[in-house]
């Protein structure tokens, strides 16, 4: 029997932990911030009594936030975050920056120099990729270290990929402060197994790109898609990056209909997957992939 104590006491799924002072889940406590740093207004179209439990808590979104603020869930500690966090955002925009300027091995070269159209990378540049994993992967079970030198990897690769790399220096580092968790995420479950502890929206997600056995260009479109469906929170439109997303989506719709023929899977079910994925990785914290993945030595510098 789970202790009431580790429940959420919004929807009742496991809580990850106390947030803004009160025992939630990644999904609660992450809607709760959405809301109060956007100043979202809902309307129940019920007559505010809907029931907000896990498998309904998505249904109305007024009653949710209504809950929230119920079991005493406190805005003023979503606005204090913000504040607080600042000068880690500052930290990690340094390192992205470092990332770029100071590499200079081969695929950095590679990618420099490169002229590809789009978001499409070649075989030659996915195989750079594909070493540096059977790298790490030589070393044995995946571990913390190992994530960071990855995340490093990742943050490095993305950034001087298309189609990041026809943007500027200042708009990729906000992209990818936004979107790195969910990248690492993705690449993460794709390419590595691991030990460490997984529950709620995270064991899901994991589950469910176990299950699909994305090839590495559906993982970089999907990884396209997500990046720049990160453009209308932090800018509001952004051109350069916005027909990029359209071009990933087909892109990915296409290797859907090849897998659907090569894994023998039903495709509408692949793409709903791919969908339900895409929602569900908004739905997960930076704070709980550094608190599943990283160490505090290492967590102190992202």
């Amino acid at each position: 029997m789970i202790n009431a104590e580790i429940l959420c006491r919004v929807c009742g799924d496991r809580a990850s932990g106390r947030h803004y002072g009160v025992q939630s889940c990644d999904g609660c406590r992450g809607f709760f911030k959405r809301s109060v740093r956007r100043s979202m207004k809902y309307e129940c179209k019920d007559r505010k009594q809907c029931i907000v439990d896990v498998a309904r808590r998505n249904q109305c979104q007024a009653c949710r936030f209504r809950k929230c603020l119920a079991v005493s869930m406190n805005p003023c500690a979503v606005q204090n975050e913000r504040k607080i966090r600042s000068n880690s955002t500052k930290t990690f925009q340094e390192r992205c920056r470092n990332y770029l300027i100071a590499s200079t091995d081969e695929l950095t070269q590679k990618l420099r120099n490169k002229k590809t159209k789009a978001c499409f990378i070649d075989h030659g540049t996915r195989n750079q990729h594909s070493a540096f994993v059977k790298r790490l992967k030589e070393v044995g079970q995946f571990s913390q270290l190992n994530s960071s030198i990855y995340l490093n990897f990742m943050l490095r690769f993305m950034m001087l990929s298309p189609p990041l790399s026809h943007i500027s220096i200042e708009e990729r580092i906000l992209l990818l402060n936004h979107s790195w968790h969910m990248l690492f995420i993705v690449n993460y479950a794709t390419y590595f197994e691991s030990n460490v502890i997984k529950f709620g929206e995270l064991q899901t997600v994991l589950e469910i790109l176990d299950s699909l056995m994305l090839t590495p260009f559906e993982i970089w479109y999907l990884c396209m898609i997500i990046i720049s469906e990160s453009v209308n929170e932090i800018f509001g439109n952004l051109p350069a990056l916005y027909a990029y997303r359209n071009e990933a989506f087909i892109l990915l719709m296409k290797c859907e209909t090849y897998a659907m023929v090569a894994l023998m899977q039903n495709n509408k079910n692949r793409i709903g997957k791919l969908m339900k994925l895409k929602e569900l990785l908004q739905t997960i914290s930076k704070e709980t992939v550094l608190q599943t993945f990283f160490p505090n030595s290492i967590r102190n510098q992202l």
